[in-house]
């Protein structure tokens, strides 16, 4: 496939094409958890689902507690015949994201913070090298950014509902990433402001979105007397180097 951008990276990705990508874990921590489906699609400018997609089950090679069950409906037994082993999702998600960056694709993360982190942790522990890492579009960091005072949860059902994104298989990596890129491609035209941001520029202002909300989430637990806090550490996309 040949580079959809060369040179300056255009402010109209939503335009070209893009990548997106969802995890299903064994947990909430994601420098702990394990990896039970992975799904990354590359989308052409018509929709299309192009060659290097892949959306697979993993073998954790750990249990699968039943809370985690509860959300994805994976459980060891669906793991037996047709599941990647830990090692072989990795290296898969590995390669994808290496093209995706060579090729100026960016990539759609739905909480990049979360998925991001855990494939980073995952391939540290695997003593795999450090992939290549392009630019990252998190509609969960944008759509805090840009609506910051609507009312209602930001779980990824009821943002692509308030987009008017289908997702009728939530929690299932495939439907996760491909709705999350939906929603993605109709934020520059739903905020003017990120028309004028190229993707470069784009990083830096969800790195600045994500810090801001965290400090003011935060703040407002402090005000609260709730006892909980983000640490300063935890930075958008990741704060993992390896």
């Amino acid at each position: 496939m040949e580079s959809y951008c060369r040179g300056e990276r255009h402010v109209s990705w939503h335009k070209e094409t893009i990548a997106a990508f969802d995890l299903e874990t064994t947990g909430v921590d994601p420098e702990e958890a394990r990896i039970v489906s992975a799904a990354f699609i590359f989308i052409s400018p018509d929709d299309e689902i192009m060659r290097g997609s892949f959306n697979r089950l993993a073998d954790p090679e750990a249990p699968i507690p039943e809370e985690a069950t509860a959300v994805h409906g994976i459980n060891q037994e669906q793991l037996e015949f047709s599941a990647l082993s830990r090692k072989e999702i990795i290296d898969k998600i590995h390669f994808s994201f290496t093209h995706a960056a060579r090729e100026n694709i960016p990539v759609v993360i739905y909480n990049a913070r979360f998925d991001l982190t855990l494939f980073l942790a995952e391939a540290a522990r695997l003593g795999m090298d450090k992939p290549e890492i392009g630019p990252i579009i998190d509609p969960l960091v944008i759509d805090r950014a840009k609506d910051k005072y609507r009312k209602g949860g930001r779980k990824l059902e009821t943002v692509a509902a308030h987009y008017g994104v289908d997702l009728d298989d939530a929690h299932a990596a495939a439907a996760d990433a491909i709705a999350a890129a939906a929603i993605a491609c109709q934020l520059p035209s739903r905020y003017i402001s990120l028309r004028n941001l190229s993707l470069d520029q784009l990083q830096e202002a969800q790195a600045k979105w994500y810090e801001d909300w965290k400090n003011g989430l935060n703040a407002w637990w402090k005000r609260k007397g709730i006892d909980k806090e983000i640490p300063a550490h935890e930075v958008w996309p990741t704060h993992l180097e390896y």
